[in-house]
């Protein structure tokens, strides 16, 4: 409770530009909260997963019963997440994940797409593939996300087993008069594809064997489960 009081009082002076400590009890009217910076805050607390409301803020405007709100959203937070990871239950979509969801569907205008990316690694010399696919599977299980798919009841839900393991591809182009053509058909094939996240495969990695033992590795992953400060963890801990 006094974390997040000292945390919400530093939020709001960043927001009001109150130069003294904000008292506990006293309307934050009077020092300058109105709608847009009431807003602001929102969108700062449900970055960090505490999902409040601006009509539920706007019932008492002072520090201390912002306080005692955020600590209830936030300890119902994470019991909800312990109950969901324990037994696998469903769980609601957030509205990016259903914008997402929806620019997926053919009959959308400019439609049919994912919210996806994609990036090439290029070596010079060959890796363990071995060791790599262990490393795979092992960053599959790390991230629960990685193992989420997304049910036709607008929820999604995180497996047990990972699906995508069944995305690591091998292809050995050593020797091959078309190596170059066949490059090309598997960039443009993994950056414009929609990953099956109804079954579970929600990121990919394609390993291609060159010439001389280089290699370069094709990364793919669905924005549904991950943001790009997220995408950035997930490539280091595979590294």
């Amino acid at each position: 409770m006094n974390d997040m009081k000292q945390e919400l009082r530093e939020m709001l002076a960043g927001i009001l530009g109150a130069e003294q400590p904000l008292p506990e009890d006293e309307s934050l009217l009077h020092y300058g909260l109105n709608s847009m910076k009431t807003m602001r805050l929102v969108g700062m607390l449900r970055k960090q997963g505490i999902k409040v409301s601006f009509v539920e803020l706007s019932k008492q405007p002072t520090l201390g019963a912002w306080a005692k709100l955020c600590a209830e959203k936030s300890g119902a937070a994470e019991q909800t997440a312990a109950v969901q990871h324990a037994d696998n239950a469903p769980f609601a979509l957030t509205d990016v994940q259903q914008a997402y969801l929806m620019g997926r569907k053919d009959d959308q205008p400019l439609g049919g797409i994912s919210c996806h990316v994609y990036i090439e690694f290029d070596r010079d010399t060959l890796l363990d593939i071995s060791r790599l696919q262990t490393a795979w599977k092992q960053l599959l299980a790390a991230h629960p996300m990685l193992r989420a798919k997304f049910n036709p009841d607008g929820t999604q839900q995180i497996m047990e087993q990972a699906a995508a393991e069944s995305m690591f591809e091998i292809h050995d182009l050593r020797g091959d008069a078309e190596a170059e053509k066949k490059l090309e058909a598997i960039r443009q094939t993994h950056s414009h594809r929609k990953l099956d996240v109804e079954n579970g495969i929600c990121a990919g990695l394609a390993v291609c064997i060159l010439e001389g033992d280089a290699m370069r590795l094709c990364f793919d992953l669905d924005l549904l489960v991950a943001d790009v400060v997220s995408f950035k963890i997930i490539l280091d801990d595979l590294a």
